[in-house]
């Protein structure tokens, strides 16, 4: 453990562990804008811990931009959150962490190496900067963290909140529109048709005990390989005891459960985290959270391509 206090920050920071995060710049406007960190191990979750400090690093740049606190817990992803996740439109950092700023700056990493003791090899300097965390997982030393913070100190930057604009003449905002459950069911229905799976609606668990929203299958008669459940009254633990129980009965390979309102984001991953560490832990790998806006607008763009997406999609000789 090291003892680490910054100089700018009241805040004392005895005991806590200091990680070098690396990323990409499209990614580190998100870091900024949100003050939010994501990373694609659990493992990385049991390791880095509330409290701890997190240095990020920006590739292309060779700058240290930004040191933060890590404040509370890490909570699954509810959907595409960064850049590359949306361009793909699929999770790939499945744990967030949210952050508190301590400094933000620049902090250009060449002028920092020969100082910087965590660098052993001056000539091969960026492999310690590679890696969740960097530094081959390893924390950082206090003397190092305040040489970059100190750094940060002197090129300081403004964080996003205090920035000051002059503010636009007032228009007419446009409601945000939220889908209905009715749209969201028939949506998802319409891309498991277009994908070629056999899709139902409102089918019960072979017991009557829950009925699921939809699901896909590849076959009439083989069991749901993918259960969707849409959430719309804010009751988590009854979406997620729905989808455990079909976990137990028949297996699927994916569990979904939909957002309605892009507002219920950060609520939601605080209700599903600890439930998924704790009752409903054997479905933790299996669940995607996604929201409703993201599927309307997958939906939208799938439709337009509707016929070729139908012959892409065919498994079935003779369909």
């Amino acid at each position: 453990m090291v003892s680490v206090e910054s100089r700018n920050n009241s805040v004392p920071f005895s005991g806590r562990r200091v990680w070098v995060f690396a990323t990409t710049p499209e990614n580190w406007e998100v870091v900024k804008a949100r003050s939010l960190w994501g990373v694609k191990r659990e493992g990385v979750t049991r390791k880095v811990r509330e409290g701890d400090i997190a240095l990020i690093y920006v590739k292309r740049s060779a700058s240290f931009m930004g040191a933060y606190e890590l404040v509370g817990r890490w909570f699954p992803s509810p959907g595409p959150t960064w850049p590359d996740e949306v361009e793909q439109q699929r999770i790939i950092y499945r744990w967030q962490i949210r952050l508190k700023i301590i400094q933000l700056g620049i902090a250009n990493v060449r002028e920092l190496i020969p100082k910087l003791s965590f660098i052993e090899n001056k000539e091969r300097w960026s492999v310690y900067l590679q890696g969740t965390p960097a530094n081959m997982g390893r924390p950082i030393s206090q003397e190092d963290y305040q040489l970059i913070i100190g750094e940060l100190q002197k090129h300081p930057a403004v964080p996003p909140k205090e920035v000051q604009v002059t503010p636009a003449p007032p228009a007419a905002a446009e409601p945000i529109r939220v889908p209905t459950h009715k749209e969201l069911v028939e949506a998802v229905q319409r891309i498991g048709e277009m994908l070629d799976f056999t899709v139902r609606t409102e089918e019960y668990a072979p017991d009557q005990t829950y009925r699921y929203d939809v699901t896909w299958r590849d076959y009439e008669a083989h069991a749901p390989i993918k259960v969707f459940e849409i959430e719309v009254s804010g009751n988590v633990d009854h979406a997620l005891s729905s989808l455990a129980h079909a976990y137990d009965v028949w297996r699927p390979e994916t569990l979904y459960l939909i957002i309605v309102d892009e507002r219920d984001r950060d609520r939601v991953g605080r209700l599903v985290e600890p439930r998924l560490r704790g009752a409903f832990s054997r479905i933790g790998r299996k669940l995607k959270v996604y929201l409703g806006t993201d599927l309307m607008k997958l939906h939208d763009s799938f439709k337009s391509h509707e016929n070729l997406l139908k012959e892409l999609a065919k498994r079935r000789y003779g369909s």
